[in-house]
C-alpha cells in the first residue's frame, strides 16, 4: 500500500541501471534518475555531480544484495517498505529490514531510514511487546547490525530501546515464559545498548511507581516523531 502523504519528486525521462548483486544473484534495475539522486546523497555525488564519472547511466552494486534493493526502491516510489508475508508472526522480517537500514544508511538516504524505521516500530509491535511473544535471535541480530553504524541521537536506537524496555517492563511482577532463553539472545546485542536498556526499565519502573504509567515523555517524544514520518 502507497504511503498517501508521501510525495514523489518530478520524475522526468532520465533514467539510471542499477546493477546489484554478483553471478547468478545479479540483477538490474531501471530507475529515475530525478528519484534516486533526490532521495540519496550517494548517488546523487554519483550521478548528479560535477566530476565526469557522475554523468554515466549505470552503477554496479556487487556487494550488496538484490533483494534489499527491491525493498529501497519500494522506498523510493512508494514510500514505505512494508512486506507481504503469509505469516504475521514470521520473524525473518527483521533480519531484512536491519540489512535495509544499513543499505539506507550507506545510500545516505534519510527518508529511506526513517521508511525503516518506521516498519520497525509496527513489527515491534506485533511481535515483541503482546504478552508471550520473545526477543528472537533475528531481533538480536537486527539490533546490532543497526547498532553499528549509528549515531548516539538517531531515533531507531530510541526506539529499540524503549521496545525492549517495555517487553521487559510487562514481566517485572511475574518473568516471561522463557526468561533465560530472552536474556541469551539479548547478550548477542552490543553492551551499550544493554546498559541503556536496563538504565531505561529503571526509569519507566520508577516512572510507574509515581504516575502509574511506564510511558515517558522521552517514549512520547518517539511516538510522535515515528507518527510524523513522511
Amino acid at each position: 500500500m502507497a504511503n498517501t502523504n508521501y510525495i514523489l519528486p518530478v520524475l522526468g525521462n532520465e533514467f539510471v541501471t542499477v546493477v546489484v548483486g554478483t553471478g547468478d544473484e545479479r540483477k538490474s534495475f531501471a530507475l529515475h534518475k530525478s528519484v534516486v539522486c533526490k532521495r540519496s546523497e550517494f548517488f546523487h555525488a554519483s550521478l548528479c555531480g560535477d566530476w565526469k564519472e557522475s554523468h554515466a547511466d549505470k552503477i554496479e552494486l556487487p556487494e550488496d544484495d538484490p533483494d534489499i534493493f527491491q525493498l529501497y526502491n519500494q522506498s523510493l516510489y512508494v514510500g514505505n517498505v512494508h512486506q507481504a508475508e503469509p505469516d504475521e508472526s514470521s520473524q525473518s522480517k527483521y533480519h531484512y529490514l536491519g540489512q535495509l537500514y544499513v543499505f539506507a544508511d550507506k545510500m545516505i538516504n534519510v527518508q529511506a531510514k526513517n521508511h525503516v524505521t518506521e516498519a520497525i516500530f509496527h513489527r515491534l509491535k506485533a511481535s515483541v511487546i503482546p504478552i508471550n511473544h520473545d526477543v528472537c535471535d533475528e531481533l538480536a541480530d537486527m539490533i546490532t547490525m543497526i547498532w553499528n553504524v549509528t549515531s548516539q541521537d538517531a531515533p531507531v536506537r530510541q526506539l529499540l530501546i524503549h521496545s525492549i524496555a517495555d517487553f521487559r517492563a510487562l514481566y517485572s511482577d511475574s518473568p516471561p515464559p522463557q526468561p533465560l532463553g530472552q536474556i541469551d539472545r539479548l547478550s548477542r546485542t552490543p553492551s551499550e545498548f544493554l546498559s541503556l536498556v536496563v538504565a531505561t526499565l529503571i526509569r519507566k519502573r520508577s516512572y510507574r511507581a509515581n504516575y502509574g504509567t511506564m510511558i515517558h515523555p522521552g517514549q512520547l517524544q518517539l511516538i510522535e516523531y515515528l507518527e510524523k514520518i513522511p
